[in-house]
């Protein structure tokens, strides 16, 4: 294998929308999947709780060599554990994203583990990857600890993969590496790793190129936390993404300041302010349980609620809507939304700020007179001086909507990069030593898991979901009696108006008793299902589904 060998990239997910991320760098047979995770579902009525990319997909795809995780955020590793029981490799992360994953891995069959042993990663300390592909791992300021940029040194050249980053620096009080200073420089730290080259492939997120201004660092909240806290007298809940453990360093800080100590609510955020607890990331003392918080006066009580982007049975969910099992909202309570909203969920997080807002609770969220949020994403005026300065020969954009890597390809175009472009899910890019072609490939398919349990939803299923959801479903029981008679028995579920459906079972049955005498008995089920449909879509402008049990 040489620099002239073809260099191929896969685009699995998270190039053309958010979520799923994950893609493949191969080149000579060295193959490396870069994160694997999941997606929140356009619409979670269907009790669908995230998308994966389709184990088909590992069938289309070489075998991969490792998969390099950047970051521990579902959206970047929330698939793992599924890609690893069809196409098992060595996983490398750092120890905290490890751990996340740890628990989900740990169920796979023994075989699969066996195969896929997972290594530490950590910054500043070069690794061989299978196939013999080096990569540098290289600490990155996010939102969620132990973050981590790539420098990964493929024979075509230096690949820089930059993670979910920002290039303000993390907060003084920062433990994700501690052997790492807090004045880190992401350009200069890339550019030390690149030892007077250039890059010859930079994939950048693209996340926050909608954004012009630099992003700014997490101490930048500590004066407007502080002043919230002064004017917040009951109970203070925090919602926010569960893995944000600066963010949750930072509320808890300063909440000591007041004397308010703080519990977790919901399962995510226990088993992440847990693991963050285990790596020792998470010292403060006021983090307790929620039984000693409940003991408190109100105004001593602070909560890190999940729920933020408004999903459906999470505990800020059942909060809103007084369902939850250990705690009811009260007049005095404040809700402070400390996470931006994932676009899509705009609907669903206004619903929870209704009810909440009807139960006399009072809801703040991030302004820009009264900021609860910083992003964790570089802008695209970092993606500028990121490009400018370490000026890479390609740029391909990732980690976002079309929108979104659209305009991170125009900041690198803008910088003076000669070639930047969008390579969309589903289609690998090649470089040929040449020039680069572009090819639809079948991998960007995605299987649907359903609450709970995360179990497959097949699409046959999803499917019936979606359409009896939209024009409900007819039920039909028919038997053939004696002399040829057909007994019937009708049941309608969902459709139309509910006072109608007496006489509509009625005049249903002389529909389909009809068609049997036209068509005959030799398809029944299908002549019955005709029938019902062609009735209905009559009667109401729709064609409900139709379930038929033929009794023989």
């Amino acid at each position: 294998m040489n620099a002239s060998t073809p260099f191929s990239l896969y685009m699995v997910g998270g190039c053309g929308e958010f979520g799923r991320n994950c893609m493949m760098l191969e080149q000579g047979g060295a193959a490396l999947v870069v994160d694997c995770g999941s997606q929140f579902p356009d619409n979670p009525a269907f009790d669908v709780s995230c998308m994966v990319p389709h184990p088909d997909v590992w069938e289309q795809l070489p075998a991969p060599g490792a998969y390099v995780l950047t970051h521990g955020h579902e959206d970047h590793v929330g698939a793992v554990h599924h890609a690893l029981a069809h196409a098992p490799a060595p996983v490398y992360g750092t120890r905290f994203t490890l751990r996340l994953i740890a628990e989900r891995v740990a169920q796979l069959p023994p075989s699969v583990r066996r195969a896929s042993p997972m290594v530490e990663l950590v910054p500043g300390k070069r690794v061989e990857l299978p196939g013999g592909i080096p990569c540098m791992p290289v600490a990155v300021t996010h939102s969620i600890p132990q973050s981590l940029a790539l420098v990964l040194d493929f024979p075509v050249g230096p690949v820089v993969h930059t993670g979910d980053f920002k290039l303000a620096p993390p907060a003084p009080w920062h433990r994700d590496f501690l052997h790492v200073p807090a004045s880190l420089d992401l350009v200069e730290e890339i550019r030390m790793h690149l030892q007077g080259r250039l890059p010859f492939l930079m994939l950048a997120d693209s996340t926050g190129a909608c954004t012009p201004l630099d992003s700014p660092p997490e101490e930048t909240l500590s004066v407007p936390i502080e002043e919230l806290m002064a004017r917040v007298e009951g109970r203070l809940f925090v919602t926010l993404f569960s893995s944000h453990i600066e963010r949750v360093r930072h509320f808890l800080r300063i909440g000591a300041k007041f004397g308010r100590q703080a519990a977790p609510l919901g399962r995510s955020m226990e088993r992440y302010l847990d693991v963050a607890r285990g790596e020792d990331l998470l010292p403060e003392a006021n983090l307790t349980t929620l039984d000693k918080v409940c003991e408190l006066p109100p105004d001593r009580q602070m909560f890190f609620i999940t729920g933020s982007q408004g999903e459906m049975a999470s505990a800020l969910d059942r909060f809103s809507a007084d369902t939850h099992q250990a705690i009811r909202p009260q007049p005095s309570d404040t809700v402070v939304f400390s996470a931006s909203v994932i676009p899509g969920r705009e609907r669903a997080v206004g619903r929870v700020m209704d009810r909440l807002a009807a139960a006399g609770v009072r809801v703040l969220w991030h302004s820009e007179d009264a900021p609860t949020h910083v992003s964790g994403h570089g802008s695209r005026a970092e993606l500028h001086r990121l490009f400018s300065e370490l000026a890479p020969r390609n740029v391909i954009p990732v980690h976002g909507s079309r929108l979104h890597l659209e305009l991170a390809r125009d900041a690198a175009l803008a910088a003076g990069i000669a070639e930047s472009f969008v390579v969309p899910d589903g289609f690998r890019a090649v470089w040929d030593g040449v020039t680069w072609r572009q090819e639809e490939c079948p991998i960007d398919a995605v299987l649907h898991l359903e609450n709970p349990g995360d179990s497959p939803l097949g699409p046959e299923s999803l499917r019936f979901r979606k359409k009896a959801a939209a024009s409900g479903v007819v039920f039909i029981t028919a038997r053939l009696a004696r002399r040829g008679a057909v007994d019937l028995k009708i049941t309608l579920a969902g459709v139309g108006d509910e006072t109608r459906h007496a006489v509509w079972e009625r005049e249903a049955a002389a529909a389909i008793l009809e068609a049997l005498s036209r068509e005959g008995m030799q398809e029944p089920e299908r002549t019955l299902d005709f029938a019902v449909k062609r009735f209905f879509k009559a009667e109401t402008g729709k064609k409900p589904q139709v379930v038929v049990h033929w009794m023989d």
